[in-house]
């Protein structure tokens, strides 16, 4: 996800910097639903099961504990059931463009400079820090990746369906060549929770400021 926002030409994020922050963040918080770390959302918010699974990524496992102090018991819960957090889906990717702790974009940079993906360079526009593929080129393999399966014409893989449906939310898709409803049908039997995170990504994406210049 992270290489798919870059710019395959200038190697600039392709997002508006909040924008990026939320869907990166998005990412991470499909990676729970996968992980069941997250079992749902319910009333708009998530749920995390009694007893969270292992989770080896410090990232991953950070933004974790960070949604479970988020969440209160009531009164009538029952030991083993989920537990919802306070604040609704939509407002925890506000937190997730703004929060510098758990921010989408620190979260998958650092696993991203963990891996020596990318490396951080400083602008000379407003003197910021960004972080830069190593490779350019590499920004174009999720695409060529979801160009291969969706040429396949079979079931695409759980965790391509999610950032298929993702950068769709986002409005970066264009390049896989793909009319907009087969797109849509590639990703529709995702988990209902999925579906749901998708929709509020592009819901939330459409009231703000989303691409940037290249």
């Amino acid at each position: 996800m992270f290489l798919a926002t870059i710019h395959d030409e200038s190697g600039r994020p392709r997002l508006e910097n909040h924008a990026r922050a939320k869907l990166l963040g998005t990412a991470v918080l499909g990676e729970l639903m996968a992980r069941r770390a997250i079992v749902g959302i319910r009333d708009g918010r998530i749920l995390l099961p009694s007893v969270a699974p292992p989770i080896g990524d410090p990232e991953v496992r950070f933004l974790e504990r960070y949604l479970r102090d988020d969440t209160v018991p009531d009164e009538h819960h029952q030991p083993g059931e989920a537990t919802a957090t306070t604040t609704d889906l939509r407002a925890w990717l506000t937190v997730l463009s703004t929060d510098s702790a758990v921010n989408g974009t620190r979260l998958v940079g650092a696993r991203m400079r963990r891996t020596n993906l990318v490396v951080p360079v400083r602008t000379r526009l407003f003197g910021r820090t960004e972080l830069r593929p190593v490779e350019l080129n590499d920004v174009l393999t999720p695409y060529l990746r979801l160009q291969a399966l969706l040429a396949a014409d079979s079931p695409l893989p759980g965790p391509d369906r999610l950032v298929l449906g993702l950068l769709h939310a986002a409005g970066l898709t264009a390049a896989l060549g793909c009319p907009e409803p087969d797109l849509a049908a590639r990703y529709a039997d995702l988990p209902p929770a999925m579906r749901v995170l998708i929709d509020t990504t592009r819901a939330v994406l459409a009231e703000g400021p989303l691409t940037t210049v290249p």
